[in-house]
């Protein structure tokens, strides 16, 4: 009987301790509307196609040595300077990705982190309104480099493909050998 005693109050004491008040539950649900949040920023970063960016950056590295032996003063050289600047948006893309990619994480562990604490009560008396405003900004910013770095490479993706073939085209018309 006594066994049976303790493991009643023992399994009260978990179920006392294990529930959260209104005010921690709105909280969690805040916390939890962030990570919704990330998960889209996640999902949309991930839709990029990094493998593509990649590749095309290679290509332009290939080729602008062969354009290196182009003369300056050349009349196609707005092609060439155009053909350039892809190139360090391209680098720029491939260089924001993954700090994207490691921020993201860090604003995971952060929200996981505000998360638990909330839960286990640990969070100290008026402070969680400021938490939850860094967290919240951080998203914020999370969101809108996403969503940018997505648009403006996805022109650069469609730009490429004309400027590839305007580079070819001149370099064959200027019996550049090359070898794509």
């Amino acid at each position: 009987m006594r066994k049976i005693s303790f493991a009643l109050i023992l399994a009260g004491i978990v179920l006392l301790s294990g529930c959260m008040s209104n005010e921690q539950k709105q909280r969690v649900e805040k916390i939890d509307s962030l990570q919704v949040v990330l998960d889209s920023v996640s999902q949309k970063l991930n839709d990029i196609d990094s493998a593509q960016i990649q590749a095309n950056y290679q290509t332009i590295m290939e080729f602008n040595s062969y354009l290196d032996s182009v003369p300056e003063e050349n009349e196609n050289q707005e092609l060439i300077d155009n053909y350039r600047e892809a190139e360090r948006n391209l680098r720029k893309y491939l260089a924001n990705a993954n700090k994207l990619n490691s921020e993201l994480q860090l604003s995971y562990n952060q929200l996981d982190s505000l998360s638990y604490d909330v839960k286990h009560d640990l969070v100290p008396e008026g402070k969680f309104k400021y938490y939850y405003k860094d967290e919240e900004q951080s998203v914020g910013k999370l969101r809108e480099l996403t969503w940018y770095l997505a648009e403006t490479s996805e022109g650069e993706l469609k730009r490429f493909d004309s400027l590839q073939n305007a580079v070819e085209q001149y370099l064959k018309a200027n019996n550049v050998r090359y070898n794509p």
